[in-house]
């Protein structure tokens, strides 16, 4: 984190989307990783066990928390990544609200390692509780460990599903990273196998390195820049266009959403190539500037109001 973590103002607080509630380990990962991205990260690790259920583990190599602001970090609305309302137009970060680490330490047993200088600390997070912050040892970033998810929240633990269901969630959260920041290096296993293991790449390589070399002559780069706007990426040729959704990407500024118009947008080019029923592959993001478009529409943050949508 570039800046130091500090107490949202409430007239902030009223004029942002309420934050998402933690309702599967797919929301952490989500959240934790974000966290990482933000904090400046370029390796970031993720473990987890029976599908997040058990166990999720972020490692990184950010900017760390320094040991003063441990626990304002896991307080409501605390956050370095705004602080006036005029930030709101100018969100540049993954994260904004203040939330995800103290909605998480309050349905899970947390642990944080950090460094963001010589020394290192640690504590523990019990249901919202913060204990003794300690004296650690690793180099500089951060490792967030959540473990016993919901065990205070009976109500909302049956309603997980089977650790291969969420695992399945997990790893269609994190392809979204994977697309949008090949310039991080990403590891991301369970507690049996290596998933997936991303060297820092270029898009196209990152691609491949996700869904294969086959792909490597069925990808059309885009490259387009207008007044307000460019957009980067690549489209896919016809012998990639798959019976099923899935496999499209869209970003704007590195973040994931969906658009239904966007996307509508881009089946219609290739209506008159494909049959019904057909899904091209894309993976585009869109760049322009955040005072062009509101991301504090839905607390999930996917989707976005632009100023001049058509």
């Amino acid at each position: 984190m570039k800046n130091d973590i500090s107490i949202i103002s409430s007239d902030i607080v009223n004029k942002i989307a309420a934050g998402e509630v933690i309702e599967r380990p797919a929301s952490i990962v989500k959240e934790l990783v974000e966290n990482s991205i933000d904090a400046g990260a370029t390796e970031i690790n993720i473990l987890i066990e029976k599908g997040g259920i058990d166990s999720i583990i972020v490692k990184d190599n950010g900017s760390g928390i320094k040991s003063k602001q441990i626990e304002l970090a896991f307080t409501k609305h605390a956050t370095s990544k705004i602080n006036k309302i005029t930030d709101l137009d100018e969100i540049h970060t993954l994260g904004f609200r203040g939330e995800a680490l103290t909605s998480i330490a309050h349905v899970s047993h947390t642990n944080i390692n950090t460094c963001a200088g010589e020394e290192a600390f640690e504590a523990s997070i019990k249901e919202g509780r913060i204990g003794k912050i300690k004296l650690s040892a690793r180099p500089r970033g951060t490792t967030i460990i959540v473990k016993k998810l919901f065990n205070n929240f009976p109500a909302r633990k049956k309603f997980i599903k089977t650790p291969e269901s969420e695992q399945i969630a997990i790893t269609k959260v994190m392809k979204y990273f994977f697309l949008s920041y090949p310039e991080i290096a990403f590891t991301y296993s369970n507690k049996n196998k290596k998933i997936y293991h991303l060297p820092q790449t270029t898009l196209k390589g990152r691609i491949l390195d996700i869904f294969g070399g086959e792909y490597d002559d069925s990808l059309i780069k885009v490259s387009n820049q207008r007044k307000d706007y460019s957009i980067e990426g690549y489209i896919g040729n016809l012998d990639i266009v798959k019976k099923r959704i899935g496999e499209q990407f869209l970003f704007v500024n590195n973040r994931y959403i969906d658009s239904k118009i966007i996307n509508h947008t881009i089946y219609r080019s290739y209506s008159s190539l494909i049959q019904r029923g057909e899904y091209p592959f894309f993976v585009l993001n869109i760049n322009l500037s955040p005072s062009l478009y509101d991301i504090n529409v839905h607390p999930s943050k996917k989707e976005i109001r632009f100023k001049e949508e058509w």
